[in-house]
Protein backbone atom coordinates (compact mmCIF):
# COMPACT_ATOMS: atom_id res chain seq x y z
CA UNK A 1 0.00 0.00 0.00
CA UNK A 2 2.62 2.36 0.72
CA UNK A 3 4.24 1.41 -2.57
CA UNK A 4 1.05 2.89 -4.25
CA UNK A 5 1.33 6.08 -2.66
CA UNK A 6 4.68 6.63 -3.52
CA UNK A 7 3.60 5.76 -7.33
CA UNK A 8 0.02 6.35 -7.76
CA UNK A 9 -2.26 9.85 -7.30
CA UNK A 10 -5.51 8.13 -5.96
CA UNK A 11 -7.52 10.62 -5.28
CA UNK A 12 -7.99 14.24 -3.26
CA UNK A 13 -10.76 16.08 -1.71
CA UNK A 14 -11.08 19.37 0.22
CA UNK A 15 -13.89 20.89 2.06
CA UNK A 16 -15.22 24.33 0.41
CA UNK A 17 -13.55 26.14 3.30
CA UNK A 18 -10.37 24.49 2.53
CA UNK A 19 -10.21 23.51 6.21
CA UNK A 20 -10.23 20.20 5.83
CA UNK A 21 -8.40 17.99 3.32
CA UNK A 22 -8.15 14.31 2.51
CA UNK A 23 -6.51 11.67 0.04
CA UNK A 24 -7.11 8.37 -0.56
CA UNK A 25 -5.18 5.96 -2.75
CA UNK A 26 -5.76 2.20 -1.28
CA UNK A 27 -8.48 0.75 0.52
CA UNK A 28 -7.84 -2.81 1.47
CA UNK A 29 -8.70 -5.26 4.03
CA UNK A 30 -7.28 -9.04 3.80
CA UNK A 31 -7.31 -9.73 0.35
CA UNK A 32 -9.90 -7.11 -0.54
CA UNK A 33 -8.58 -4.00 -1.93
CA UNK A 34 -9.60 -1.13 -3.82
CA UNK A 35 -7.63 1.50 -5.63
CA UNK A 36 -9.02 4.90 -6.48
CA UNK A 37 -8.60 7.93 -9.14
CA UNK A 38 -10.27 10.93 -9.91
CA UNK A 39 -9.88 14.51 -11.84
CA UNK A 40 -11.34 16.89 -9.78
CA UNK A 41 -8.39 19.30 -10.58
CA UNK A 42 -9.26 18.45 -14.23
CA UNK A 43 -13.07 19.48 -15.09
CA UNK A 44 -12.29 19.04 -18.81
CA UNK A 45 -10.89 15.04 -18.54
CA UNK A 46 -12.79 12.50 -20.58
CA UNK A 47 -14.30 8.92 -18.88
CA UNK A 48 -11.44 7.43 -21.67
CA UNK A 49 -8.94 9.83 -19.72
CA UNK A 50 -9.97 8.86 -16.36
CA UNK A 51 -10.74 4.95 -17.55
CA UNK A 52 -6.20 5.26 -18.29
CA UNK A 53 -5.68 6.55 -15.19
CA UNK A 54 -7.48 3.84 -13.00
CA UNK A 55 -5.97 1.15 -15.37
CA UNK A 56 -2.52 2.48 -14.44
CA UNK A 57 -3.51 2.76 -10.98
CA UNK A 58 -5.32 -1.02 -11.12
CA UNK A 59 -1.98 -2.31 -12.97
CA UNK A 60 0.60 -1.55 -10.65
CA UNK A 61 -1.17 -2.71 -8.01
CA UNK A 62 -1.13 -5.89 -9.59
CA UNK A 63 2.95 -5.70 -10.24
CA UNK A 64 3.33 -4.79 -6.89
CA UNK A 65 1.44 -8.11 -5.84
CA UNK A 66 3.37 -10.10 -8.44
CA UNK A 67 6.58 -8.89 -7.29
CA UNK A 68 6.01 -9.35 -3.77
CA UNK A 69 4.42 -13.07 -4.30
CA UNK A 70 1.40 -12.36 -4.63
CA UNK A 71 -1.21 -12.53 -7.75
CA UNK A 72 -4.75 -10.82 -8.51
CA UNK A 73 -7.51 -12.46 -9.67
CA UNK A 74 -8.29 -10.60 -12.86
CA UNK A 75 -11.20 -12.39 -13.06
CA UNK A 76 -12.78 -11.73 -10.14
CA UNK A 77 -11.64 -7.46 -10.54
CA UNK A 78 -14.28 -5.32 -11.25
CA UNK A 79 -14.34 -1.03 -11.88
CA UNK A 80 -16.78 1.52 -11.61
CA UNK A 81 -16.08 4.80 -13.23
CA UNK A 82 -18.31 7.83 -11.82
CA UNK A 83 -19.03 10.53 -14.65
CA UNK A 84 -21.96 13.42 -14.75
CA UNK A 85 -24.20 14.82 -17.67
CA UNK A 86 -26.15 18.55 -16.89
CA UNK A 87 -29.66 18.77 -18.48
CA UNK A 88 -30.86 22.03 -19.75
CA UNK A 89 -31.62 23.30 -15.78
CA UNK A 90 -28.68 22.40 -14.46
CA UNK A 91 -29.42 19.27 -12.71
CA UNK A 92 -26.44 16.30 -12.82
CA UNK A 93 -27.24 12.75 -13.63
CA UNK A 94 -24.53 10.18 -14.16
CA UNK A 95 -23.59 8.71 -17.40
CA UNK A 96 -24.21 4.88 -18.08
CA UNK A 97 -21.47 2.51 -18.85
CA UNK A 98 -23.04 2.24 -22.60
CA UNK A 99 -22.68 6.44 -22.69
CA UNK A 100 -19.05 6.55 -21.70
CA UNK A 101 -17.81 3.21 -23.46
CA UNK A 102 -15.11 3.04 -21.41
CA UNK A 103 -13.02 -0.55 -21.01
CA UNK A 104 -10.09 -1.38 -19.17
CA UNK A 105 -7.79 -4.42 -19.64
CA UNK A 106 -4.93 -5.90 -17.26
CA UNK A 107 -1.84 -7.45 -17.84
CA UNK A 108 -1.36 -11.07 -15.62
CA UNK A 109 2.57 -10.34 -14.96
CA UNK A 110 3.57 -13.98 -14.27
CA UNK A 111 1.56 -15.31 -17.64
CA UNK A 112 1.86 -11.74 -20.06
CA UNK A 113 -2.10 -12.90 -20.67
CA UNK A 114 -4.65 -9.45 -21.23
CA UNK A 115 -7.75 -10.01 -19.50
CA UNK A 116 -10.72 -7.39 -19.59
CA UNK A 117 -11.77 -6.27 -16.76
CA UNK A 118 -15.87 -6.37 -15.52
CA UNK A 119 -17.40 -2.93 -15.47
CA UNK A 120 -20.53 -2.15 -13.02
CA UNK A 121 -22.90 -0.04 -13.53
CA UNK A 122 -22.99 3.01 -10.47
CA UNK A 123 -26.14 1.71 -9.73
CA UNK A 124 -25.03 -1.85 -8.97
CA UNK A 125 -24.39 -2.52 -5.64
CA UNK A 126 -21.28 -4.37 -4.37
CA UNK A 127 -20.93 -6.18 -0.83
CA UNK A 128 -18.61 -4.57 1.08
CA UNK A 129 -17.59 -5.86 4.44
CA UNK A 130 -21.01 -6.93 5.28
CA UNK A 131 -22.74 -3.71 4.02
CA UNK A 132 -23.90 -3.48 0.25
CA UNK A 133 -23.40 0.04 -1.10
CA UNK A 134 -23.43 1.80 -4.94
CA UNK A 135 -21.44 4.52 -6.18
CA UNK A 136 -24.72 6.12 -6.93
CA UNK A 137 -26.20 6.10 -3.50
CA UNK A 138 -28.74 3.37 -4.99
CA UNK A 139 -30.03 1.14 -1.92
CA UNK A 140 -32.42 -0.98 -3.41
CA UNK A 141 -29.77 -4.12 -2.93
CA UNK A 142 -29.23 -3.09 0.56
CA UNK A 143 -33.11 -2.95 1.11
CA UNK A 144 -33.63 -6.82 -0.45
CA UNK A 145 -31.05 -7.74 1.47
CA UNK A 146 -32.25 -7.15 4.67
CA UNK A 147 -35.59 -8.32 3.32
CA UNK A 148 -34.45 -11.84 2.51
CA UNK A 149 -32.77 -11.56 6.12
CA UNK A 150 -35.93 -11.08 7.71
CA UNK A 151 -37.84 -13.28 5.65
CA UNK A 152 -35.46 -16.27 6.43
CA UNK A 153 -35.00 -15.43 10.03
CA UNK A 154 -38.93 -15.54 10.17
CA UNK A 155 -39.51 -18.73 8.23
CA UNK A 156 -36.95 -20.33 10.82
CA UNK A 157 -39.11 -18.89 13.94
CA UNK A 158 -42.28 -19.90 12.42
CA UNK A 159 -41.39 -23.48 12.03
CA UNK A 160 -39.50 -24.39 14.73
CA UNK A 161 -41.17 -25.29 18.18
CA UNK A 162 -39.24 -22.40 20.43
CA UNK A 163 -39.79 -21.84 24.01
CA UNK A 164 -40.08 -18.54 25.39
CA UNK A 165 -36.43 -18.26 26.36
CA UNK A 166 -35.08 -19.70 22.86
CA UNK A 167 -37.12 -17.35 20.91
CA UNK A 168 -36.01 -14.89 22.94
CA UNK A 169 -32.11 -15.63 22.50
CA UNK A 170 -32.45 -16.14 18.94
CA UNK A 171 -33.64 -12.95 18.39
CA UNK A 172 -31.13 -10.58 20.80
CA UNK A 173 -28.20 -13.19 19.56
CA UNK A 174 -29.03 -13.92 16.11
CA UNK A 175 -31.47 -11.69 14.09
CA UNK A 176 -30.60 -8.34 15.57
CA UNK A 177 -27.20 -7.97 15.14
CA UNK A 178 -27.07 -9.41 11.33
CA UNK A 179 -30.13 -6.96 10.85
CA UNK A 180 -28.37 -3.49 12.03
CA UNK A 181 -24.65 -4.29 11.19
CA UNK A 182 -25.46 -2.94 7.95
CA UNK A 183 -27.30 0.31 9.34
CA UNK A 184 -24.36 3.30 10.36
CA UNK A 185 -24.14 3.39 6.51
CA UNK A 186 -27.34 3.35 5.47
CA UNK A 187 -30.56 6.25 5.04
CA UNK A 188 -33.43 4.13 5.16
CA UNK A 189 -36.61 5.48 5.70
CA UNK A 190 -39.10 4.31 8.95
CA UNK A 191 -41.24 3.12 6.18
CA UNK A 192 -38.76 0.68 4.47
CA UNK A 193 -37.15 -0.23 7.66
CA UNK A 194 -40.83 -0.78 9.20
CA UNK A 195 -41.87 -3.03 6.40
CA UNK A 196 -38.62 -5.20 6.91
CA UNK A 197 -38.68 -5.76 10.44
CA UNK A 198 -42.66 -6.17 10.87
CA UNK A 199 -42.56 -10.40 9.66
CA UNK A 200 -39.81 -11.14 12.01
CA UNK A 201 -41.25 -9.12 14.93
CA UNK A 202 -44.31 -11.13 14.97
CA UNK A 203 -43.46 -14.26 14.93
CA UNK A 204 -40.85 -13.59 17.65
CA UNK A 205 -44.07 -12.41 19.25
CA UNK A 206 -45.70 -15.95 18.36
CA UNK A 207 -42.91 -17.72 19.72
CA UNK A 208 -42.84 -15.77 22.91
CA UNK A 209 -46.53 -16.33 23.74
CA UNK A 210 -48.02 -12.97 22.61
CA UNK A 211 -50.45 -11.71 20.04
CA UNK A 212 -48.33 -10.39 16.69
CA UNK A 213 -50.58 -7.58 16.87
CA UNK A 214 -49.44 -6.44 20.56
CA UNK A 215 -49.08 -2.81 20.74
CA UNK A 216 -45.47 -1.66 19.20
CA UNK A 217 -45.27 0.96 21.75
CA UNK A 218 -45.02 -1.54 24.47
CA UNK A 219 -42.90 -4.15 22.19
CA UNK A 220 -40.32 -1.58 21.18
CA UNK A 221 -40.83 0.37 24.91
CA UNK A 222 -38.17 0.60 27.57
CA UNK A 223 -38.13 -1.96 30.72
CA UNK A 224 -38.69 0.34 33.31
CA UNK A 225 -42.00 1.91 32.00
CA UNK A 226 -43.20 -1.90 31.37
CA UNK A 227 -41.85 -2.63 27.64
CA UNK A 228 -40.57 -5.63 26.04
CA UNK A 229 -37.40 -3.41 24.87
CA UNK A 230 -37.27 -4.59 21.64
CA UNK A 231 -35.20 -2.81 18.87
CA UNK A 232 -36.62 -0.70 16.24
CA UNK A 233 -34.18 -0.89 13.21
CA UNK A 234 -35.18 3.09 12.44
CA UNK A 235 -34.53 4.02 15.64
CA UNK A 236 -31.04 1.50 15.81
CA UNK A 237 -29.95 3.01 12.26
CA UNK A 238 -30.56 6.77 13.97
CA UNK A 239 -28.58 5.80 16.87
CA UNK A 240 -25.82 4.22 15.20
CA UNK A 241 -25.28 6.84 12.87
CA UNK A 242 -25.28 9.07 15.66
CA UNK A 243 -22.63 7.45 17.37
CA UNK A 244 -20.57 6.78 14.09
CA UNK A 245 -20.22 10.81 13.28
CA UNK A 246 -19.08 11.79 17.07
CA UNK A 247 -17.00 8.73 17.50
CA UNK A 248 -15.09 9.42 14.67
CA UNK A 249 -15.32 13.61 14.82
CA UNK A 250 -14.22 13.34 18.46
CA UNK A 251 -11.73 10.55 18.26
CA UNK A 252 -10.27 12.57 15.25
CA UNK A 253 -9.92 9.53 13.12
CA UNK A 254 -9.05 8.37 9.51
CA UNK A 255 -12.65 9.26 8.65
CA UNK A 256 -13.06 12.55 10.65
CA UNK A 257 -12.08 15.16 7.49
CA UNK A 258 -13.98 12.81 4.82
CA UNK A 259 -17.19 13.46 7.42
CA UNK A 260 -16.13 16.93 7.74
CA UNK A 261 -15.93 17.70 3.88
CA UNK A 262 -18.88 15.96 3.59
CA UNK A 263 -20.70 17.89 6.01
CA UNK A 264 -19.30 20.97 4.46
CA UNK A 265 -20.79 20.96 1.07
CA UNK A 266 -24.03 19.90 2.43
CA UNK A 267 -23.88 22.99 3.93
CA UNK A 268 -22.80 24.54 1.35
CA UNK A 269 -25.90 23.43 -0.56
CA UNK A 270 -28.19 24.05 2.21
CA UNK A 271 -27.17 27.67 2.15
CA UNK A 272 -28.04 28.65 5.72
CA UNK A 273 -26.66 30.42 7.90
CA UNK A 274 -27.28 28.19 10.90
CA UNK A 275 -25.83 24.63 11.01
CA UNK A 276 -27.60 21.81 9.30
CA UNK A 277 -27.03 19.22 11.97
CA UNK A 278 -27.93 21.78 15.04
CA UNK A 279 -31.22 23.28 12.82
CA UNK A 280 -32.51 19.89 11.57
CA UNK A 281 -36.28 20.83 12.11
CA UNK A 282 -35.84 23.53 9.03
CA UNK A 283 -37.35 21.61 5.45
CA UNK A 284 -34.06 21.10 2.98
CA UNK A 285 -35.83 20.13 -0.07
CA UNK A 286 -33.01 20.86 -2.20
CA UNK A 287 -30.04 19.76 -0.44
CA UNK A 288 -28.41 16.69 -1.71
CA UNK A 289 -26.99 13.96 0.24
CA UNK A 290 -29.60 11.02 1.57
CA UNK A 291 -27.09 10.19 4.36
CA UNK A 292 -27.35 13.38 6.58
CA UNK A 293 -30.72 13.70 5.16
CA UNK A 294 -31.90 10.80 6.78
CA UNK A 295 -30.00 11.52 10.17
CA UNK A 296 -31.01 15.25 10.12
CA UNK A 297 -34.82 13.70 10.23
CA UNK A 298 -34.19 11.82 13.14
CA UNK A 299 -32.38 14.29 15.04
CA UNK A 300 -35.55 16.68 14.55
CA UNK A 301 -37.85 13.09 15.36
CA UNK A 302 -36.22 12.54 18.49
CA UNK A 303 -36.20 16.97 18.96
CA UNK A 304 -31.98 16.03 19.49
CA UNK A 305 -29.07 18.53 17.55
CA UNK A 306 -25.85 17.91 17.65
CA UNK A 307 -23.65 21.14 17.79
CA UNK A 308 -20.06 20.68 16.24
CA UNK A 309 -17.56 23.43 18.02
CA UNK A 310 -15.82 24.47 15.01
CA UNK A 311 -18.85 23.77 12.67
CA UNK A 312 -19.05 26.05 9.09
CA UNK A 313 -21.87 27.94 7.91
CA UNK A 314 -22.77 29.54 5.47
CA UNK A 315 -22.25 33.23 5.37
CA UNK A 316 -25.94 35.17 5.38
CA UNK A 317 -26.24 37.84 3.26
CA UNK A 318 -29.71 39.96 3.72
CA UNK A 319 -31.31 41.92 0.62
CA UNK A 320 -33.62 44.19 2.85
CA UNK A 321 -33.07 42.79 6.51
CA UNK A 322 -34.84 39.20 4.79
CA UNK A 323 -31.70 36.72 4.14
CA UNK A 324 -31.72 36.05 0.35
CA UNK A 325 -31.41 32.31 0.91
CA UNK A 326 -35.47 31.91 2.56
CA UNK A 327 -36.36 34.67 -0.05
CA UNK A 328 -35.51 32.04 -2.72
CA UNK A 329 -36.18 29.17 -1.45
CA UNK A 330 -39.58 30.20 -0.10
CA UNK A 331 -40.29 31.12 -4.18
CA UNK A 332 -38.91 27.77 -5.37
CA UNK A 333 -40.95 25.76 -3.14
CA UNK A 334 -44.05 28.06 -4.04
CA UNK A 335 -42.75 26.68 -7.60
CA UNK A 336 -42.26 23.28 -6.79
CA UNK A 337 -38.46 23.90 -8.85
CA UNK A 338 -36.33 23.66 -5.64
CA UNK A 339 -34.77 20.55 -6.38
CA UNK A 340 -33.93 21.51 -10.15
CA UNK A 341 -33.08 24.49 -9.24
CA UNK A 342 -30.42 23.80 -6.17
CA UNK A 343 -27.38 24.66 -8.74
CA UNK A 344 -28.80 27.87 -9.53
CA UNK A 345 -29.34 28.70 -5.92
CA UNK A 346 -25.73 27.55 -4.48
CA UNK A 347 -23.88 29.16 -7.39
CA UNK A 348 -25.68 32.29 -7.37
Amino acid sequence: IGGMAALCKGITIQSPTGNHRAKRNMDAFVDDSTTWVASFDNPFCTPRQLGKLLQKSAQTWERLLSGTGGKLQLGKCFFYLMSWKWDTEGKPTLKTNDEMNVDIQLIDTPTGTTESIKKKECTEAHRTLGAWPAPSGSQTQQLQILTDKSARFTRIIQTTKLTETLADIAYWMLYLPSMVYPLPSTSLSKKQLNKVESPAIRAVLNASGYNSNFPRAVVYGPRRIGGMARRSLYTEQGVLKTTLLLRHLRGESVLADWLQIGIEYYQLIAGTSTHVLTDVDTPLPHAEGDWITSLRLFLSECAAQIILPDGWTTPPYYVNTTPVFWTISLKLILEKRISSASTDVVSG
